[in-house]
């Protein structure tokens, strides 16, 4: 039962010398039994070799992808990864951005779902749904082609949460700066400099973030790839406990 699993993994939590949760927030949401000594939130990465190849695979030629600005969501489409709170805000932003588009790359879990809220709203012509890219140069390209990164998670009853967000990261070694939900992982995915932290349900600050980002699109840009660069698993992983 959910009680006996609760139990036995509270149990084992306390019998642990060292716990390394991926985000403040996933550390919030451990048992308060739990000491917080024994917690170190160490943030998950990127691998140097896909730091290094972005630099070289944002040169590469981009896919002829509608709209301006083109705007990104990774991941498989599921209310967790918030792609019906982008889709939700399309009709605010497209008053001041009317030839944004929205590229969903990703496993079309609920793709149907998510089109027919689109039919609703009547911004239907300004998404596409790529689903799952074949390889991972087809990612790198999707990047590359992309103006904006978009993650606006939203935490599940049933328990399935946002616990960080690497594709922001390699969204951001692709230079592309993103906006992303508060109250989840993300919060730790996305700093001053690379991005903006939004209430995934309110339109207007959706579209606020959005100005401010390209009214500063080389800082945010510049700020996302030293972000990403900071996450490199080789430097990350020398701060683990000996």
């Amino acid at each position: 039962t959910k009680s006996l699993l609760s139990k036995v993994t509270k149990n084992a939590y306390l019998r642990l010398d060292k716990i390394i949760a991926v985000s403040n927030f996933t550390k919030s949401l451990l048992d308060p039994s739990v000491k917080s000594e024994k917690v170190m939130v160490l943030p998950n990465g990127v691998d140097n070799d896909f730091l290094l190849e972005s630099k070289e695979k944002v040169k590469q030629k981009k896919y002829d992808w509608k709209g301006y600005p083109k705007l990104l969501t990774v991941g498989n489409v599921t209310p967790r990864k918030g792609q019906h709170r982008v889709i939700a805000a399309l009709p605010e932003i497209l008053k001041t951005y009317p030839r944004a588009h929205y590229h969903i790359v990703g496993l079309p879990t609920e793709k149907d779902a998510l089109f027919q809220k689109a039919r609703e709203l009547k911004v239907e012509q300004s998404i596409t749904f790529h689903g799952r890219l074949p390889s991972r140069e087809e990612l790198y390209r999707a990047y590359s082609s992309s103006d904006l990164f978009l993650m606006l998670s939203e935490n599940q009853k049933n328990g399935d949460l946002e616990g960080f967000g690497i594709a922001i990261l390699e969204a951001n070694a692709f230079g592309l700066p993103a906006i992303g939900a508060l109250g989840c992982g993300i919060e730790d995915a996305i700093s001053t400099n690379s991005g903006v932290l939004v209430d995934g349900n309110s339109s207007a600050a959706i579209v606020k973030a959005m100005n401010l980002i390209f009214e500063n699109e080389l800082v945010f840009s510049r700020g996302a790839r030293q972000w990403a660069e900071k996450h490199s698993w080789a430097d990350l992983i020398e701060q683990l406990p000996g």
